[in-house]
């Protein structure tokens, strides 16, 4: 499909268009079904609210694939798709709305498809069954509040990258930083070793950090700002997970390995200090989630499971 990206997606949205017209009369007459193939979907968007999100959908993934070159929306491979979606698991995007995301991308899916009928080519881009992958990854997110995506040996992992990114790396996993805070960091943030980010939400938190780190990021600063390029640094992060025999689970990841390591610790902590074990665990909650940037206990149990 030629054309720039705003093109491409009204070409889409010619294909999903129907508004005005009955959600149950296209459902049984349809032909397609949902991802887990049980239940028959109209291969149409009904209202103007679902427009709006279907086509931001396309439009945000259309602009992830083209930073990996991918131009032609309708050759966009499964594997771009799970990379956009493991950076919105990254930036802790909501269950439900992951679930609404994996329901745009089969509506994208259907129109693409019909579009490469339409001009007799060949379909090669992603397909539903092939989302049965994330559908599989939501189900147990659903089902048991939290998906593991601790690295077996993070240190490892981290080990493999190189220059600024090796710091980041390391932010990451022994201080829980987000890739959006370690990835770009001013010099007015660290006084001494001490590191000041604003996170999510604009809560301030600090960090005490190793003087050789605080050292190394400060010395590899251009005009006062130590930075990576994002895309670069997950790539990279892939390619070291895949040296190290691991799954890739993106830079969020490492975070977790930073929140489990820090609940046990904490709840060993209570313990030894004579809590009961229910109070520990409770306290080590509240613990470790300020520690990560939330401020509601239950939240950390989307680390812990």
């Amino acid at each position: 499909m030629r054309g720039n990206l705003d093109y491409q997606i009204a070409q889409i949205w010619k294909k999903i268009d129907g508004i005005g017209t009955s959600k149950a009369v296209f459902r049984s007459a349809s032909s397609h079904k949902n991802v887990n193939d049980t239940l028959p979907v109209s291969d149409k968007v009904h209202s103007f609210e679902y427009k709006d999100e279907v086509l931001r959908t396309a439009r945000d993934i259309g602009r992830f694939a083209f930073k990996y070159g991918v131009k032609d929306l309708s050759k966009i491979l499964y594997e771009i798709v799970d990379k956009w979606f493991l950076e919105k698991i990254d930036r802790d995007v909501s269950r439900d709305t992951l679930r609404n995301y994996l329901s745009h991308i089969v509506k994208i899916q259907i129109a693409l498809e019909a579009i490469a009928s339409d001009e007799q080519v060949a379909y090669t881009g992603y397909t539903k069954e092939e989302l049965s992958s994330i559908h599989s990854m939501l189900k147990s997110l659903n089902k048991n509040g939290y998906i593991n995506r601790a690295y077996s040996n993070p240190g490892a992992v981290v080990s493999n990258l190189e220059g600024n990114e090796y710091y980041v790396g390391l932010l990451q996993y022994r201080y829980g930083l987000r890739v959006t805070e370690a990835a770009h960091i001013k010099r007015s943030q660290i006084q001494g070793n001490i590191l000041t980010i604003q996170g999510k939400g604009g809560y301030f938190q600090t960090k005490e950090l190793t003087s050789e780190l605080s050292d190394a990021i400060i010395e590899r600063m251009v005009e006062g700002v130590f930075k990576i390029n994002q895309n670069s640094y997950r790539k990279n992060l892939e390619e070291s997970a895949r040296i190290e025999g691991e799954t890739y689970h993106g830079t969020h990841g490492l975070r977790y390995n930073y929140a489990q390591n820090l609940y046990f610790n904490h709840y060993n902590e209570n313990v030894e200090n004579g809590m009961r074990y229910i109070d520990a665990h409770k306290t080590a909650l509240k613990q470790t989630s300020e520690e990560i940037g939330h401020h509601r206990a239950e939240i950390t149990m989307h680390y812990l499971g």
